[in-house]
């Protein structure tokens, strides 16, 4: 099967219902892909573009507290793929943390190779930091939630002096991120969505993941993958995992009989067999969304098949605070930055290249469902314009 980038496009946004939103009360369902929580909060902004009413919470006015809420217990805050802050379903938990652990000490280290520098003259591996860490974690979140300074004090005072590196950062010696990230993708530790501190606050989960169920885990995480950000090369789900090549043959061996070969656009890739009908004939996208920058639409590592030219994919994807996105009938036409000005939302607006971006009337409903995600009750659209210039109402 060949298949252009148009096509891979479409089939993504239909799988993510991003082309027809699903009813209020159904965000365990978009949930499936996993939601990046960068920086924390912003999974409302991925519920609102998919489900109706979802984003309209019980939230302090301007937006201060986004955190999970009554009418959103089947999800859960965790740390899942590459460590990342994720919300899930918490039926997914095991898929979105152990199942997107590294297999062996080699993939480890594609994980967190700056960690693996800093371990490996004290003769510590990766995985065996992961365990210590976790378990002292786990012990100390036994008694209730933990914010993040006194987290890091209690391993200090549990772990040996081989797992503490130097920060320059905070000017104090804690556990490596990348060590305290592995730790919590283990799955025993969640972040405390009911914590009213700004500090991330760690918390115990009730039912850890048994580690007897990792195998059939490690097999669910790829089929995300593939199925929400396909079809995907071995190379880019290695690096979406953040785990080797070599680690992301094991996982796709043990589902070989589910996987096609494909053509995209020139590439071979994979995809799974029953998503097939789909890339054949996905169905036309349609609508408006404004994306955050982590949507999951935006977290696959295909990003040509969303923007094919490289420039344009820069402005999209920075190193540091990127942009959310338009999407326009299955276009990415624009980018956008919001900001809480009077107790409303201001989103501005900026075509990207030479698109054109929708109508106002288009807009005006997405904006308004993003401001109910971030708990304010009405949103402004304006253009983007150069420091100095007055913006422009759309």
């Amino acid at each position: 099967m060949r298949l252009t980038a148009q096509v891979v496009r479409a089939a993504r946004i239909a799988a993510q219902h991003l082309d027809a939103r699903l009813p209020a009360g159904t965000e365990v369902i978009a949930a499936a892909p996993g939601l990046r929580d960068t920086p924390a909060g912003t999974f409302h902004d991925a519920l609102a573009a998919r489900t109706d009413g979802s984003g309209r919470q019980l939230a302090p006015s301007g937006g201060v507290s986004r955190r999970l809420d009554a009418a959103e217990t089947g999800l859960v805050a965790i740390w899942g793929p590459r460590g990342a802050p994720y919300v899930v379903a918490k039926a997914d938990l095991a898929i979105f943390t152990r199942g997107a652990l590294p297999v062996d000490e080699a993939s480890a280290r594609a994980f967190a190779p700056s960690a693996a520098k800093a371990l490996g003259p004290h003769g510590i591996t990766l995985l065996d930091a992961f365990g210590q860490v976790e378990r002292a974690m786990r012990a100390a979140v036994a008694d209730g939630p933990v914010e993040r300074d006194a987290m890091h004090q209690q391993l200090r005072e549990a772990l040996p002096g081989e797992l503490l590196w130097a920060c320059k950062g905070c000017g104090t010696d804690h556990v490596h991120p990348m060590v305290w990230r592995g730790a919590c993708t283990m799955g025993s530790v969640r972040r405390d969505d009911a914590s009213p501190s700004r500090a991330v606050t760690y918390a115990s989960v009730a039912s850890p993941p048994d580690p007897a169920g990792d195998a059939p885990a490690r097999a669910e995480i790829t089929r995300r993958a593939l199925r929400y950000h396909g079809p995907l090369t071995l190379v880019e789900v290695a690096t979406w995992l953040a785990v080797s090549p070599a680690d992301v043959r094991v996982r796709l061996d043990a589902i070989v009989a589910e996987l096609e070969e494909v053509d995209r656009e020139g590439e071979q890739a994979w995809a799974l067999a029953a998503d097939l009908e789909l890339l054949a004939e996905p169905p036309a996208p349609h609508g408006v969304r404004l994306l955050a920058a982590g949507d999951p639409l935006l977290d696959g590592r295909d990003r040509a098949s969303l923007i094919p030219d490289p420039a344009l994919r820069k402005e999209v994807w920075k190193a540091l605070a990127s942009p959310g996105v338009v999407l326009a009938d299955g276009e990415l036409v624009g980018t956008w930055r919001a900001k809480v000005r009077g107790g409303h939302l201001e989103v501005a607006l900026t075509p990207l290249g030479g698109a054109q971006l929708p109508a106002a009337e288009r807009l005006a409903p997405e904006a308004d469902a993003l401001a109910a995600a971030r708990g304010l009750a009405s949103a402004t659209i304006v253009r983007a314009e150069p420091p100095g210039m007055p913006r422009q109402t759309i």
